[in-house]
């Protein structure tokens, strides 16, 4: 088991990919979160470079793989001044059809950035630059 956790810890495995008695063997010896991973924090409000969105407005920030029908991560602007964060996905594995699901929901695009990030924990496939800072493992693919 020791061995295996420090393979998965060396190639950069998020602790939210080990499973519970992978990371109970972690914290019984002596491993913490920090210890997994130093987490990078995320750019102040004031130095967030984020391109403002107007109501109604749609950006793509991130493609989960390669593949041609992958995932997709959208933030939209509501017309109440609201933010969210859309999944655009095939309808089912049987149904290739494009549908757009609400996924996260924030009061300011910064606080949403934050929201993806934390729960992606990695960068994408392909990203979108701005939210390159907002992912807490992004350490790992600075060396």
């Amino acid at each position: 088991m020791d061995a295996s956790l420090a393979f998965l810890h060396t190639r950069g495995v998020p602790e939210m990919k080990l499973n519970g008695y992978e990371w109970q063997r972690w914290v019984a010896s002596g491993g913490t979160h920090e210890s997994w991973e130093p987490k990078l924090t995320p750019p102040s409000l004031d130095g967030a470079p984020i391109a403002a969105l107007h109501a109604g407005e749609i950006r793509r920030v991130a493609q989960v793989n390669a593949e041609a029908d992958s995932n997709v991560i959208l933030v939209l602007r509501t017309d109440d001044g609201h933010y969210s964060a859309l999944i655009d996905s095939r309808a089912s594995d049987e149904d290739p059809r494009r549908v757009r699901r609400d996924w996260l929901s924030a009061d300011s695009l910064y606080e949403l950035y934050i929201k993806i990030g934390l729960t992606m924990q990695i960068p994408q496939h392909c990203y979108d630059p701005e939210l390159g800072s907002y992912f807490p493992q992004w350490s790992r693919f600075l060396q």
